[in-house]
């Protein structure tokens, strides 16, 4: 996005400095490893040389979880604590149109994870993260946060302004939104990289987009990692 476009007077404008971050920004290669792209993001804030496809080939599935994306970040750091509502895969997930086509192969795999994450020194508390919590970790500027949310309900700030969206998703990929039409829920990772308490506005990299730098309101950002699919799962990694 070319920032220099928008007008003297947006209050948006200001968010350009936010490009600034140690964390870079990368896209996902295609619908199913946006969670690996946030995992890429932050290797590279802390300078390891990881690339997307070096990170997709220690990646065996397709139906990538949460858990699965604690386990690959173990592999390069130990600071690092995944936060979820729930232990393991929930049935009535079976239902879900964004889960059923791969839920029986995926319900082994990540109960298997969660039952061994602690032996393989993998932190995950069951705990709904406060959204004090996001805004205080981000505010430090010492953490980056890696968010399952529901992308119907992402709705960044610059991209409304700048692109005139109306009040839906921003997310790209217009191939796998229309594969996806009816769908309530579509999991999708994120990385917050800032919290402006200003605006009280939380500054996001979205693997799906190349715009580098999205924003979104606390209140809309909450409604997106709180929807029913999420399990409010979320990586606070140390940068």
């Amino acid at each position: 996005m070319a920032y220099e476009e928008l007008s003297n007077d947006s209050k948006l404008v200001n968010y350009s400095r936010y490009d600034e971050s140690i964390v870079p920004h990368v896209m996902q290669n295609s619908n199913w490893d946006c969670g690996i792209a946030c995992i890429a993001m932050t290797l590279q804030a802390l300078g390891k040389n990881i690339d997307l496809d070096d990170l997709r080939q220690q990646v065996h599935v397709n139906s990538v979880w949460t858990i699965d994306l604690a386990f690959l970040l173990r592999n390069y750091v130990e600071d690092f604590t995944y936060y979820t509502s729930f232990l393991g895969s929930r049935k009535e997930y079976q239902s879900n149109k964004f889960y059923q086509d791969n839920f029986s192969e995926d319900e082994k795999r990540v109960n298997k994870l969660f039952a061994i994450a602690k032996s393989c020194n993998v932190h995950v508390v069951r705990m709904l993260l406060p959204i004090d919590d996001f805004k205080r970790f981000l505010f430090c500027k010492k953490f980056a946060i890696i968010t399952l949310v529901n992308a119907r309900l992402l709705r960044c700030q610059i991209c409304q302004e700048q692109k005139g969206c109306s009040a839906s998703m921003c997310v790209g990929f217009d191939s796998i939104l229309e594969r996806m039409k009816g769908y309530e829920y579509i999991g999708h990772f994120i990385t917050l990289i800032n919290y402006d308490p200003n605006e009280d506005a939380f500054i996001y990299r979205d693997p799906a987009q190349q715009d580098k730098i999205c924003v979104i309101s606390a209140d809309t950002f909450d409604a997106a990692r709180q929807s029913i699919g999420t399990d409010n799962d979320c990586i606070v990694i140390r940068i």
